[in-house]
């Protein structure tokens, strides 16, 4: 089986999986690479995924086309794997390109927010809810043309989340034709161990950028209110941003505490007891991973794409979003009863090894041989129903 996997940017959140699924075929992977580097991401912490030992090529250029057309001619009985819809917006055409021309196509895409908030940046309020109002639209417009431009095989999609499923069967891609998924990343050995449960205190840990669509204010104000009551919540804040907007006078038991170095994240949250994602939108939240993957239970807001592995596993709970008393009410029943959390511990514990990259490229290459070869049974992904 050849692939050809166009990628707008490699990070390591899809790194591990293809490495993985390259240990299970036989023919090199070609990465095709939109781009190196994103400033956007460098801002907030993020450092480049190592290719090393890949075979990449760029389609940076004003060629791009021919050469991306080129790539698609040259490999006409591939799976072309492309990230997104639109991650990379040269792609789209090249979807439609290869898809008219027969070739096998594998598209996969987060869910898309549905939010007035902006996802790497801020953004104008108006221009927000612009955006979200069009996203259902578009994402219907543009599978039907790719619907249209498919003379060979219909194009298979993996969904980033449960969210991203039903998000795209509603665009109008067939129930057959959508299968869920994740990102996926290897644990960490670390030097500490697992934090001990404290009857006179809920430690609360958010790792992430400080921006509105996080929800961080949700939390702020969660804990706040139990600080209030005398229940012992605390929180403690890791992540690029302007903390002076969340915190204030009036905040208590929340602390700023920096950003976590690069890859550094699992290590620092195995000292907590509780990991909070309080998104107002997440397409899937890789901090969840790095949790689970050290034990650590997950308390997330409903618009969390990772959310189904805190459901399957029963590894902690999830809250409506933006709901501020549900979240405090969350809280003050973990603090009041220590064994909720031990019963989290022992779910997170159970989950770990169906979150590892080599079980997600053992279910992407059971995938690829069922949609376009015909061969096996329909995968399941078992950490999504676990």
């Amino acid at each position: 089986m050849k692939i050809v996997n166009w990628q707008p940017l490699f990070t390591d959140h899809q790194l591990y999986t293809w490495r993985a699924l390259q240990a299970l075929i036989i023919e090199p992977i070609t990465h095709v690479v939109g781009t190196a580097a994103s400033e956007t991401r460098a801002k907030q912490g993020w450092k480049g995924a190592d290719l090393s030992g890949l075979d990449v090529v760029y389609l940076d250029g004003k060629d791009w086309w021919q050469r991306g057309v080129a790539i698609i001619r040259a490999n006409p009985e591939a799976v072309h794997v492309f990230c997104g819809y639109w991650a990379e917006r040269r792609y789209f055409p090249l979807i439609v390109y290869a898809l008219w021309h027969k070739a096998k196509v594998l598209i996969i895409n987060e869910s898309f927010s549905s939010e007035s908030v902006g996802y790497l940046v801020e953004g104008g309020r108006l221009l927000n809810r612009i955006k979200a109002t069009l996203r259902p639209l578009l994402y219907r417009t543009a599978t039907v043309l790719l619907m249209l431009a498919a003379r060979g095989s219909k194009p298979a999609l993996l969904a980033i989340s449960m969210r991203a499923v039903e998000q795209f069967k509603q665009a109008g891609l067939r129930n057959s034709q959508v299968f869920p998924f994740g990102y996926f990343i290897p644990p960490i050995p670390v030097a500490v161990q697992p934090s001990q449960i404290s009857e006179q205190e809920v430690r609360l840990i958010f790792v992430g950028s400080l921006l509105p669509r996080k929800g961080l204010d949700v939390a702020i104000a969660a804990v706040t209110r139990c600080q209030e009551q005398s229940i012992p919540v605390t929180l403690a804040i890791y992540g690029a941003g302007d903390a002076a907007k969340y915190i204030t006078d009036k905040t208590i038991g929340t602390t700023y505490l920096g950003k976590i170095p690069f890859g550094q994240a699992q290590a620092v949250i195995a000292k907590y007891d509780v990991l909070i994602l309080p998104s107002r939108h997440d397409g899937w939240g890789v901090v969840v991973n790095e949790a689970l993957l050290q034990g650590v239970p997950v308390i997330a807001s409903e618009n969390v794409g990772a959310r189904c592995l805190v459901e399957a596993s029963g590894a902690g709970a999830i809250f409506r979003n933006e709901d501020i008393a549900g979240l405090q009410k969350i809280l003050q029943q973990l603090s009041a009863d220590p064994n909720v959390l031990t019963l989290w511990r022992d779910n997170a514990a159970t989950v770990r090894v169906l979150i590892e990259p080599e079980v997600a490229a053992k279910y992407m290459y059971d995938v690829l041989r069922f949609y376009f070869y015909q061969t096996g049974k329909r995968p399941k992904l078992l950490c999504f129903d676990h």
